[in-house]
């Protein structure tokens, strides 16, 4: 062909409907999503009330008023001469969506697990402490496992079974370990700006109503309830990847320590107990019958590695830290639950254990690694003379 034979302008080329959408509007209230087409309009107003407007007026149906519509996609495309913008919305409460929680319904809560009452002191339970670990909640994320909402039913699930774990195996005292990441936080990566369900201020408002349901119901089927909380890297107080002021200058230890004032001022919780690490130090241990318990959450000195964590705590020890006679080793960071030995001390056995999370998910680590973590609680009882025994994983159903 030659060259005077070819066309002299190009053909325009028309773009048609994005792939992956449809072209009309649609409404979902089951899965929570719905679209719709607007024409482009540089002075359209864009809010809840419009976008909630142009999805009923083009289904035919209502958005619940309990329900926030939220943008999440916004494509162009021609559609003849006109030029037109293709909407994606989620549709979630609008308790979710606004970060808010019902805190009359919050004390409703805590006044009914008052009223629970510690199991039966059998000869069993007076010999035997129950240990709880909740850790890497991450609330406010949104993974393969559903974001604030989804984190809450997979709570409920837990509980439910850890009330059952609890009757089975009764303990006199018990120990909380909160073993950080509680919140997710918006300064570790960029990606947090957009996969994030809630406000950073709403995650400690969150992050407050989840922990007063959950200790109120552990600590109401024990006589006595000591909780542990250490700080952590989603935790800190940041600026971008720095941190800002003293390990303990983190969020998640500010909402337990709000948590342990509110509880304090009802007479039914005067029984639970709060230990913190000095504000300059990222550990803590306590003393269970035997053994001496250590918490910490796992993110100082690339301790991923059974071996890079043994090298750390050996520091610890050879440091004197608070956690330098601990024979049992509790953290959190990694996600996996995972038992490695940490040596001896005099005719004790030192294990480490890491914690399984609570939150949806990784993606991140599983593109990375190829590796997922299922959530689940931790639990476990010390007996006299004998050490950890009956150590479990809840999981939720999948």
């Amino acid at each position: 062909m030659a060259l005077a034979d070819l066309p002299t302008t190009a053909s325009p080329m028309r773009r048609g409907v994005p792939k992956g959408f449809q072209s009309g509007a649609s409404l979902d209230l089951d899965k929570g999503t719905a679209s719709a087409v607007m024409p482009v309009e540089p002075e359209a107003t864009e809010d809840e009330r419009t976008w909630r407007t142009e999805i009923e007026t083009q289904t035919g149906m209502t958005v619940p008023d309990d329900r926030e519509v939220i943008l999440t996609g916004v494509r162009l495309w021609n559609m003849g001469p006109t030029q037109n913008r293709h909407l994606t919305f989620k549709i979630v409460p609008r308790s979710v969506a606004c970060g808010t929680v019902d805190l009359e319904a919050l004390l409703k809560l805590a006044r009914a697990n008052s009223r629970r009452k510690p199991l039966k002191p059998t000869e069993k339970a007076l010999t035997q402490t129950r240990i709880v670990g909740l850790s890497d909640e991450q609330l406010g994320k949104v993974d393969r496992h559903g974001g604030t909402e989804a984190f809450f039913e997979r709570l409920g699930e837990l509980l439910h079974d850890l009330d059952e774990e609890m009757r089975t195996n009764p303990a006199e005292d018990c120990v909380i370990a909160l073993g950080g990441d509680m919140i997710e936080g918006f300064e570790n990566t960029a990606q947090q700006g957009f996969t994030n369900d809630t406000s950073h201020p709403a995650m400690l408002t969150t992050a407050h109503a989840y922990l007063v349901q959950a200790i109120t119901h552990i600590a109401s089927r024990h006589v006595h309830t000591r909780v542990l909380a250490v700080p952590s890297n989603h935790g800190a107080w940041r600026r971008g990847k720095d941190e800002l002021g003293k390990p303990s200058d983190d969020y998640g230890l500010a909402v337990v320590s709000m948590v342990a004032s509110a509880l304090h001022m009802d007479e039914r919780w005067q029984s639970v107990e709060f230990l913190f690490p000095d504000e300059w130090d990222v550990s803590c241990a306590v003393q269970v019958r035997d053994d001496v318990v250590a918490l910490t959450h796992g993110h100082v000195g690339n301790t991923f590695t059974p071996e890079g964590f043994k090298k750390w705590f050996l520091g610890q020890v050879a440091g004197d830290s608070p956690i330098a006679q601990a024979t049992i080793l509790l953290s959190g960071h990694y996600h996996h639950r995972r038992v490695w030995p940490l040596g001896n001390l005099g005719d004790r056995e030192r294990t480490h254990i890491q914690m399984p999370a609570l939150d949806g998910g990784s993606s991140w680590f599983t593109n990375k690694t190829g590796e997922w973590s299922h959530p689940g609680i931790w639990t476990a009882v010390i007996r006299d003379g004998y050490g950890l025994d009956h150590e479990r994983v809840l999981r939720p159903a999948r």
